[in-house]
């Protein structure tokens, strides 16, 4: 690349990080379960930890709920993506997407209402899309039956 190249690069680039409606590049958000927490707290020691996913050991359903990052200052339909696990429909995992109101008057909740993998034996994508207005905080809830997995959330 020749230096009158790499220079219209650079401005190009300087161009569309600088300039306010400049098409900007994708980017998309990741928490990891072990961010998250039991719902209730009796429930912590049902949940094990491996590379950061969230196993549920106990032999009943359990709760996790997992906050999400949000930008306050955008009115947001968002497309949050949990991948899970569950070997067989026994170990199924079910997740929702709540937008709380800082006022904790006004709820969001994703437009689907729950949803639960696909499939079950390898590792499945559970989408849902949520308007998430401003002054609100974003968490994922999901119930995790017996040896069900949660490896990833993606917003």
């Amino acid at each position: 690349m020749n230096k009158s190249s790499l220079r219209l690069l650079a401005a190009t680039a300087a161009f569309a990080f600088a300039v306010p409606g400049a098409p900007q590049l994708a980017s998309a958000r990741t928490a990891l379960p072990s961010s998250g927490r039991a719902v209730n707290f009796a429930d912590q020691g049902c949940f094990t930890l491996s590379h950061s996913s969230m196993t549920n050991t106990c032999s009943t359903t359990k709760t996790l709920e997992i906050p999400l990052t949000h930008d306050n200052s955008l009115n947001n339909w968002l497309n949050p993506r949990v991948t899970a696990f569950g070997a067989a429909p026994a170990n199924n995992v079910g997740c929702n997407v709540i937008a709380a109101h800082k006022s904790l008057s006004y709820y969001w909740a994703n437009s689907g209402g729950w949803e639960y993998l696909p499939a079950f034996g390898t590792a499945q994508d559970i989408n849902m899309d949520i308007y998430a207005p401003g002054d609100t905080g974003l968490y994922v809830v999901c119930q995790v039956q017996p040896a069900g997995r949660v490896n990833l959330v993606i917003w």
